[in-house]
């Protein structure tokens, strides 16, 4: 099923519509019948897969998508001595390419990983140390579409390559977590979680 759409009358067959024109009209068949009143199979017009259809009853997507990618680190005080007060704020690692380290334990609250811990996808252990994620290396970025597997991987990449400088100024232990990645919210807040790289170190 490609759209679901509303409209003051039927289709027919020829008719034009906004993912091509009609040319069979299969009878009801659930579950693609249930609460709509026709199905049309229609000769597919690609060029129309990735444009907003007018008369489609679902959420119109947003014209971008704020994505976020994450790489926790087990840090408490970032090489700073105990009796320091702790890292607060934004710093920048790759200004040009807003790269930064950051607390980002605000963005994270108790249905953030529900998604991984049902039916147990993950261990409790990976699942406590995904919900105290405090420090991170965090990079953020736009994305016409939600799934943008180019931009995708080169976030992936700018994260991997501050980690291995990071290795070399200063080992570092790492989390159960490796790269996050997910969208975020317009309150700022980790939402639509892909698959993380998870190791059971």
């Amino acid at each position: 099923m490609q759209d679901i759409v509303e409209r003051e009358s039927l289709y027919g067959i020829g008719d034009l519509t906004h993912y091509g024109a009609v040319v069979l009209i299969p009878p009801p068949v659930p579950p693609f019948a249930n609460d709509v009143d026709q199905s049309v199979i229609v000769q597919l017009d690609p060029t129309s897969v990735g444009a907003w259809c007018e008369e489609s009853v679902f959420e119109k997507p947003p014209s971008s998508y704020n994505k976020i990618q994450i790489f926790p680190i087990l840090a408490d005080t970032l090489g700073h001595l105990s009796d320091e007060p702790p890292l607060t704020g934004t710093h920048a690692v790759w200004g040009d390419k807003n790269l930064t380290i950051e607390n980002v334990s605000h963005l994270i609250t108790p249905s953030t990983f529900s998604l991984w811990k049902k039916d147990c996808f993950i261990s409790k252990t990976t699942a406590s140390a995904l919900d105290n994620v405090k420090y991170a290396i965090v990079h953020r970025y736009s994305s016409p579409m939600e799934r943008e597997p180019g931009l995708d991987k080169i976030s992936t990449d700018l994260i991997n390559f501050a980690v291995a400088c990071l290795a070399l100024i200063r080992p570092t232990r790492r989390s159960r977590a490796r790269n996050i990645p997910a969208s975020s919210s317009p309150m700022g807040l980790l939402t639509h979680m892909d698959s993380a790289q998870l190791t059971s170190l």
